[in-house]
């Protein structure tokens, strides 16, 4: 007789009984408190779209089965490992090249492994991970772009958008194994990133993007109302009242009808083309600016004052000239493939040709992701499982355990600098 499966148990009944009627009574209240907001965002929705309508685009239709593209990816450890030798990362990065739907070539996968010293910040330990990881995805995609026979080239991400990364190694004099300093790491990243841009075939597609630069567009529009405010706390529910309060990402996936795509080089078309990063910092300052001074501010100073912010990070994260190149060339677009899926979010400079890239996205996009089936494939082979680092580093130690003769001095060198993390899931 079979023995019966064992019934699945969720992580809620794991929890003390009094822990899992609180958690029911807490999800109950925020249900009630989402359904009120739900309904206030659908209103606000409402009353954009009508407003954004004119600035959504039918995607260049065309034949998109004979482009030939490739795709880039790359990931590393969630969090180090962290023993009493120090700390360990690993990072890995592949490609692959479709021609239309179809796999055209499986391409190849690099690796490698960062150790740290435990008493290194943890900021800059992470970035050197991050800086290297992009690294190795650039180099991937310029040896791409090289080949006549590819015609575009995806990466995951933005472009530049490890600005806060290279500012904590810009600021710091750590060693990094292969470079002079952390400075030449980040330089390293920068140049191969702008060789790829000047090849004319590279676009990024951007998942996580946080942009609010529509809200900042709304409050610009309606700057004298919200100005005209008598006080502080008016001024404020004047900005509530006039943005929406959500990402640009989650506006465009609930506006845009399927097969069309938006830029914000046509929204904010009197601005240079990098506008969208000091009108998205303009919706989440100017409220913060208000509260500080307790006064209705000009919001053409604040978003003044935005620009001035973004430039000095790019400026010292990149030096002058690639700011210039940001500033300058690199646009941001979002385009919507089917009903059912959400709005993609694209970077691409100016001068790529983007009809054809925009119908390769929209017809072979995945329904759940928005975004291109490739990149989501390999974004799948070059995840790096969770517990991997941990596995990793247990083959070291087992490696050296047979190559030394003290023994229990490997094992005390390779053990938990805090066990308990060694039980975590």
């Amino acid at each position: 007789m079979a023995e019966p499966e064992e019934a699945e148990v969720s992580e809620w009944q794991k929890l003390p009984s009094q822990l899992q009627h609180q958690f029911y009574e807490l999800a109950e209240e925020e249900a009630g408190e989402r359904a009120k907001l739900m309904e206030e965002l659908r209103r606000k929705l409402g009353e954009l779209r009508p407003e954004l309508e004119p600035f959504f685009k039918p995607i260049p239709g065309g034949d998109w089965e004979d482009l030939r593209v490739a795709v880039v990816d790359g990931s590393f450890s969630p969090a180090f490992d962290t023993r009493l030798l120090g700390r360990y990362g690993v990072y890995c990065a592949g490609y692959q090249i479709y021609e239309g739907s179809e796999l055209a070539e499986e391409g190849s996968f690099r690796s490698g492994v960062i150790f740290r010293p435990n008493e290194e910040h943890g900021r800059v330990s992470g970035a050197i991970m991050r800086v290297r990881t992009a690294l190795e995805e650039r180099e991937l995609a310029l040896s791409c772009a090289e080949r006549p026979d590819v015609d575009y080239i995806i990466i995951d991400g933005s472009f530049f958008g490890f600005v806060r990364d290279c500012v904590v190694l810009r600021r710091s004099n750590a060693e990094v194994e292969g470079f002079s300093s952390p400075s030449e790491l980040v330089e390293a990243l920068t140049d191969v990133t702008r060789e790829l841009l000047e090849t004319g075939k590279a676009v990024g597609i951007i998942k996580r993007v946080r942009l609010r630069a529509i809200d900042g567009w709304l409050m610009m529009e309606q700057a004298d109302y919200i100005e005209g405010a008598p006080g502080y706390e008016s001024c404020l529910a004047r900005v509530a009242e006039v943005t929406v309060g959500i990402i640009d990402k989650a506006v465009l996936s609930m506006l845009m009808p399927p097969g069309t795509w938006f830029s914000y080089a046509d929204l904010l078309r009197d601005e240079p083309a990098w506008a969208f990063h000091y009108y998205s910092h303009l919706a989440v300052w100017y409220p913060m600016r208000v509260r500080s001074h307790q006064a209705p501010l000009d919001l053409s100073a604040v978003l003044e004052e935005a620009k001035k912010g973004r430039r000095r990070g790019f400026i010292e994260a990149f030096g002058d000239e690639v700011f210039k190149l940001i500033a300058e060339r690199l646009e941001r677009h979002y385009l919507k493939a089917s009903e059912e899926a959400p709005a993609c979010c694209l970077e691409a400079p100016r001068g790529v040709e983007l009809g054809p890239i925009l119908a390769y996205c929209a017809g072979f996009a995945n329904e759940d992701t928005g975004h291109p089936f490739p990149l989501d494939l390999i974004d799948d082979d070059v995840t790096l499982p969770r517990l991997f680092t941990r596995e990793f580093v247990q083959e070291v130690e087992a490696r050296l355990l047979t190559r030394l003769t003290d023994l229990e001095a490997v094992r005390r060198l390779f053990a938990y600098l805090n066990p308990q993390k060694k039980w975590r899931a």
